[in-house]
């Protein structure tokens, strides 16, 4: 296939479908209409396209999908909420995928510590988490940056357990092209 789009309309009239596969395409940004009337959906499949970004509520009204296949794509962020309201998920597969485990992937990895969701992929930056499994990581991790200062702030933090520090140990450089980065495991 060679889809570089799917216009909403195409899906509208699907309610019933419980399985759709777009793979092998070159879709490359998909929003929140493209799914939305699609209320029986249990598996999506959308890997193998050339995605870039995802919209915040790509996959709102979908309740009864248990499989998103997102595995080799572009995809380098991840919406901050977007598996929140999906209790039902069982599988999701990043694999393939160019993420970076940064603040925004935090609330999902509280999501899929809290959930029996199956998470595949691997973390591509920063350079310490780089190849690290995202199901493995159980806590918030973080890049803050300072520009009014013009200096980096970098902050790392991995736990066990679901826990808040009172205080973050931080590495600061002065405008540097690579900031250093601190890890710190708290119990």
């Amino acid at each position: 296939n060679n889809l570089t789009s799917l216009p909403p309309i195409i899906l509208e009239s699907l309610q019933s479908l419980k399985v759709l596969t777009l793979q092998n395409n070159k879709l490359s940004s998909l929003s929140q209409d493209h799914f939305e009337s699609l209320l029986d959906l249990v598996s999506l499949d959308l890997s193998h396209n050339v995605l870039q970004s995802l919209g915040d509520f790509v996959f709102y009204n979908l309740d009864s999908v248990k499989v998103i296949d997102l595995s080799n794509n572009q995809l380098t962020k991840l919406p901050r909420d977007i598996f929140s309201d999906y209790a039902m998920i069982e599988h999701i597969d990043l694999e393939g995928n160019n993420i970076t485990c940064d603040c925004a992937v935090g609330p999902l990895l509280l999501l899929f510590s809290s959930t029996f969701t199956q998470v595949k992929g691997r973390c591509a930056a920063p350079k310490e988490l780089q190849g690290r499994e995202i199901r493995t990581l159980s806590a918030q991790v973080c890049i803050v940056t300072d520009t009014t200062t013009e200096t980096t702030a970098t902050t790392t933090m991995l736990t066990t357990q679901t826990t808040t520090p009172t205080t973050l140990p931080t590495t600061t450089s002065a405008t540097s092209q690579t900031p250093r980065w601190t890890t710190t495991s708290l119990k």
